[in-house]
């Protein structure tokens, strides 16, 4: 049994706390690699059943297979401060300094606070990217119950409000947001009407994180229908 870290939202570890997210799908790393020559979803496969071809595809997994653990790293709040030095060039750099005590603990960003930004050169509470959470702050275990590769429009109704969809009135939330121009990562004028299929809201979700071209890196928005990991797992107590 291995354990993997996983980076997950704010918004994300709320689900999985209230055990209302049970799945995450995440793109497969360099594809072209080796899915264009692999025959077991090229329609080549030479496996005698399916569970030998599955059992080929899973030594693929990044991320582990049936009975691994994930480990959340999450956006936190850390005590101590930025040492501020002039480099080559006068421009400045910043060095982090952790002071984090008994009296200073950690603080989850996805729990209540009121923490607010400071001066990067005062002592106090800073806000820290989730990769750099430290092991020993790891509070939340997943084990992994199921791996598929699939592509990504090939979601179920099923698997979409087990990634986190949650209903709205009759129907379900909209997460469309804006991707472009001065008002880009706000919520886009018809998020304000539910959608009638929770896979309607995952897109909205895939793309608000995804949708927007990167420099000369593959497309991986829902239109691109990108190769994913689709991951189901369990909260560990």
């Amino acid at each position: 049994m291995k354990t993997t870290p996983l980076l997950m939202t704010g918004g994300n570890v709320r689900l999985i706390q209230q055990d209302l997210k049970t799945n995450t799908r995440r793109v497969l790393a360099g594809p072209g690699n080796w899915l264009q020559s692999h025959a077991c979803l090229t329609g080549g496969c030479l496996h005698d059943t399916s569970e030998e071809c599955q059992a080929a595809l899973m030594k693929e997994s990044p991320y582990g297979t049936v009975g691994d653990i994930l480990a959340i790293k999450e956006t936190f709040w850390c005590w101590g401060h930025w040492k501020i030095q002039v480099a080559d060039g006068g421009k400045l750099k910043g060095e982090w300094n952790n002071l984090t005590d008994a009296e200073h603990p950690i603080v989850y960003d996805a729990d209540k606070h009121d923490l607010k930004k400071i001066e990067r050169s005062s002592v106090g509470y800073h806000k820290r990217p989730s990769i750099y959470l430290p092991m020993s702050a790891w509070r939340i275990k997943l084990e992994i119950t199921k791996v598929e590769i699939q592509r990504l429009q090939d979601i179920s109704e099923v698997d979409a409000i087990a990634e986190g969809v949650e209903r709205e009135g009759n129907g379900w939330k909209s997460y469309e947001m804006i991707l472009t121009g001065p008002h880009k990562g706000k919520p886009h004028p018809h998020s304000i009407v539910p959608n009638n299929s929770p896979i309607h809201s995952y897109r909205e979700i895939w793309d608000s994180i995804n949708g927007t071209p990167r420099p000369n890196k593959p497309d991986i928005s829902w239109k691109a229908n990108p190769w994913v990991w689709s991951i189901h797992f369990r909260k560990l107590p």
